[in-house]
């Protein structure tokens, strides 16, 4: 198949009759089809829709060139006069002022006279004709443009007045649909700011993603070295623009523009693009981001210190693409990550243990929020009871603070309307928390901080850091905190109640912290170490708890004060992750930066059953299920060390947490 099937989902634009003939006979269209190996077919695929009605298929089908034209299947209801139909192209076509200006007929194509009388015609219309649809127009060699209509017009009389005049618009260009439909010639443009930075072993480019929608449907990339395609054709993608190459054998070129390799990443200039970039030929390509708000694409798999030449296209959702080229090539280059510098640093760390598979790059607080929210739906049973759990938090605390003649629940009646006591609830069995606090794993104190710098390796690597002004040669410095927000998630069941509450659970949570890598080459030593912007280390870590505690619910549970101090203690497996630039597990030999760490953990803290506040709350709150929310702040000290084997990476860390919890 030549071409692949193509595009469309007709939307009819309305059809209008003029006057009727003198028969009552009316129009209507039946198919849109393709020509495909010569026969004409409704196209069915995403490909079909997307690929057919565009700027290959109308420089094709301006040369003459096979499968290259539509056809609709034009019925005739009613008897209908012995004159023929004509058809005409373009916008307006039922206006006699203005038609010969806006409109162009295509008489001179056989299959596009009819005898009207005849119930069933094929209409069938080249690409070129429909897009190049004014008269004069055949020079404008596939003009952009993203919409047509086709016209039929009846002269019943054939006196030159038209009884009949029929429309229907070849598509859609309502860009909320999946696939943009309609005729398309009109290229995507260029991102703003694109910039080519060299990476570890891989080329980053980066760009700004377009505010409006530009009906982008993604990003490819193109690479060679020494002017020799990187890796075998079809290997990595395929190509996601169409081309006259493509469709028809024609020959492309295409008109790239410039674009800048990041000052620091240039090897030699380049005057003009490849031969091979202008005729987008696929056997170069070596990357996609196929997404409409990409905002950057790597590829990877290439070689330290060997100049590549690049070039990228962004394509739109039915295949017409716009180019760029980069002005000089660029030289991946090796950098030294946060495992690297831990080790160079005498580090006797050793990856690889239990439990070494951890999530992806989705937002950490996400998973540990649906957790908590399916636990307390499974108890509460429902939509509406979680909402009003969650709710009465919210409206216990802004009540409070805007109430004027507050009194303590508990110096009013104490029954309810069942006659249980308010704070009389014995039946608490589970409690779930969600906190949050800051948390520096205690890497720096396990391998040292450097004499000179007074860092160790996460200090110096996810703190302050700097690299060299672009343009400039000067110093740029970036403040960065330590810390990162660390989210947890506690679930407790409560074993015994008597004197307060015994509990036996666990804890787990989420955090990620990411930094430029340092430029191979430079030292520990230096308090400005510089950083390669275009390569990232990423440190990860998902700790996990197993806890025995105690709190002291007594005098809540007996006159209503709403504190409740509690301890908790336990066992804690912490795995953990170091990426390398090219998103993989860092390694340094045979030993990978992935593994887990045992230790102890424990903590002490105070919640407040903020229900205790006020009686409409509590009691809305029972009648949901639960029976005690509120807020808790703790302060927390792991000890996770491996138990103080020194080649186990020390991640435990002393800080605080703060959270909302709930009893039922």
């Amino acid at each position: 198949m030549r071409l692949g099937l193509a595009f469309l989902i007709l939307v009819a634009l309305g059809s209008t009759a003029h006057a009727q003939l003198s028969t009552g006979a009316t129009i209507s269209f039946d198919e849109f089809r393709v020509e495909v190996d010569g026969n004409f077919v409704i196209p069915t695929t995403e490909e079909a829709q997307r690929f057919f009605l565009n700027t290959a298929t109308c420089e094709c089908s301006q040369a003459d060139a096979e499968e290259t034209t539509i056809a609709y299947n034009m019925g005739v209801e009613g008897t209908g006069p012995v004159t023929p139909a004509e058809i005409w192209v373009g916008t307006g076509c039922d206006q006699e002022a203005t038609r010969m200006m806006t409109c162009r007929k295509l008489d001179t194509v056989v299959d596009n006279i009819y005898d009207f009388d005849i119930s069933q015609n094929d209409i069938r219309v080249s690409v070129f004709d429909l897009v190049n649809s004014r008269p004069g127009d055949e020079s404008m060699n596939c003009k952009p443009i993203v919409a047509a209509t086709l016209w039929v017009l009846v002269d019943e009389g054939t006196n030159g007045s038209y009884e009949l005049i029929e429309s229907i618009g070849v598509g859609t260009t309502d860009t909320s649909m999946p696939i943009n439909g309609g005729v398309d010639t009109t290229p995507p443009a260029l991102p703003e700011n694109i910039v080519a930075n060299a990476s570890e072993e891989a080329v980053r480019i980066t760009w700004d993603v377009a505010l409006t929608d530009q009906g982008i449907f993604g990003y490819q990339a193109f690479c060679a070295q020494n002017g020799a395609a990187v890796f075998d054709a079809g290997e990595r993608v395929s190509p996601k623009y169409r081309t006259a190459g493509l469709v028809c054998g024609a020959a492309v070129e295409a008109d790239l523009t410039e674009s800048p390799v990041a000052e620091d990443d240039a090897g030699e200039p380049l005057t003009e693009p490849l031969s091979a970039f202008r005729n987008l030929d696929a056997t170069f390509l070596c990357g996609e981001a196929i997404s409409p708000t990409a905002d950057s694409l790597t590829i990877q798999g290439l070689e330290n210190d060997v100049p590549y030449e690049v070039a990228l296209v962004v394509v739109d959702l039915h295949g017409n693409y716009t180019g760029t080229y980069f002005t000089s090539t660029v030289l991946p280059k090796s950098v030294t990550d946060l495992w690297e510098d831990i080790n160079d640093r005498g580090g006797e760390i050793q990856g690889g243990c239990l439990g070494t598979t951890l999530p992806g790059d989705g937002g950490p607080f996400g998973g540990l929020l649906v957790g908590g929210a399916l636990l307390l739906g499974m108890k509460l049973r429902g939509r509406r009871r979680t909402v009003l759990a969650a709710g009465a938090v919210v409206a216990t605390l802004a009540g409070t603070a805007a109430a004027d003649d507050f009194r303590p629940y508990w110096e009013e009646e104490t029954q309810i309307d069942d006659g249980t006591n308010l704070y009389d609830l014995g039946d608490v069995r589970w409690h779930v928390g969600i906190k949050v606090g800051p948390y520096i794993p205690d890497i720096d104190g396990q391998i040292g901080v450097n004499p000179t710098t007074g860092l160790g390796p996460y200090a110096a690597m996810f703190g302050d850091w700097y690299d060299i002004e672009e343009g400039t040669g000067r110093l740029d410095a970036h403040n960065a905190r330590v810390w990162q927000i660390l989210p947890m998630l506690d679930v407790d069941y409560v074993l015994w109640r008597g004197f307060g509450q015994v509990t036996v659970g666990g804890s787990i949570g989420y955090m990620q912290k990411s930094a430029p890598a340092y430029l191979a080459g430079t030292s520990p030593d230096d308090p400005k170490r510089l950083r390669s912007t275009s390569n990232e280390t990423v440190f990860r870590l998902i700790p996990t708890q197993a806890n025995v505690g105690y709190r002291f619910t007594y005098l809540s549970d007996t006159y209503g004060v709403p504190v409740v101090p509690f301890v908790r203690g336990g066992l804690a497996y912490y795995m953990w992750l170091m990426k390398a630039p090219n998103g993989e597990a860092s390694a340094v030999g045979m030993n990978t930066a992935k593994g887990g760490t045992f230790g102890f953990v424990g903590a002490v803290g105070l919640a407040i059953r903020a229900e205790n506040i006020d009686r409409d709350t509590a009691r809305s709150m029972r009648e949901t299920g639960v029976d005690h929310a509120g807020f808790y702040v703790e302060w927390s000290l792991g000890m996770v060390d491996g138990f103080g084997a020194s080649d186990k990476l020390s991640v435990g860390d002393s800080t605080f947490f703060g959270g909302f919890d709930f009893e039922f």
